[in-house]
């Protein structure tokens, strides 16, 4: 199907919504024969008559008014594409990769003060999970030695290794009090973390065989 002219359309929508020729080539920032000339135009196409002129200025016919109202609203729609489009244009989306339990006990309690501070900021968090390896992120907070392949590598402070346990097995008739003894007790401990239990106790010269184990593969 042919489609009318552009500049026509747009010439018939200001002077429409404007009921003057005047007024809209004012706004189109053309002569006001320009404007009368791509009217014409546009009525010829659609061999129709779309203006009742008058000295006071026009009024759009029946027909008119029917195709004015089609034409309105595709620009209407026009115009919010443009300003979405433009308003994520200027939104800065920062994308931060963690594990989940990093993010729901230390990195969600400080977000509404992030926030608070950076209003303009889009935040997405992402988590190593299915699928999650082809989302592109800005930063990633994880726990390893060494970089990712192609990104920079920024570490945080030095941290204590200790091993931790329920506070029911410290109040106990044996709790733990050496490094062998932890080998009474399962372990717990994530399969995906560079460091574990059998470095940290390979570090104290014990050999963790036949240790009980209780692994996940994210914490």
């Amino acid at each position: 199907m042919n489609r009318p002219p552009l500049r026509a359309l747009a010439a018939f929508e200001a002077c429409a919504r404007r009921a003057n020729f005047s007024d809209a080539a004012k706004e189109l920032n053309i002569t006001t024969s320009a404007v009368s000339h791509q009217i014409k135009s546009l009525e010829a196409f659609l061999n129709a008559k779309l203006f009742d002129r008058g000295s006071r200025g026009v009024k759009l016919t029946r027909q008119g008014a029917v195709y004015f109202d089609a034409i309105h609203q595709a620009y209407l729609r026009i115009d919010d594409g443009t300003r979405s489009l433009i308003r994520r244009q200027r939104t800065q989306t920062l994308t931060v990769r963690c594990g989940v339990s990093f993010g729901l006990r230390w990195l969600v309690p400080r977000l509404p003060m992030f926030l608070a501070e950076n209003p303009g900021l889009e935040l997405r968090i992402v988590t190593p999970i299915a699928d999650s390896a082809r989302i592109e992120f800005d930063c990633a907070i994880q726990y390893g030695l060494r970089p990712l392949a192609g990104h920079s590598l920024d570490p945080l402070p030095d941290e204590a290794i200790v091993p931790m346990c329920s506070p029911s097995l410290l109040k106990s008739g044996d709790p733990p009090k050496t490094a062998s003894d932890l080998l009474k007790f399962r372990l717990i401990e994530s399969s995906v973390t560079e460091l574990g239990w059998d470095e940290w106790l390979a570090d104290r010269a014990v050999v963790p065989d036949g240790a009980a184990r209780l692994s996940f593969d994210n914490i």
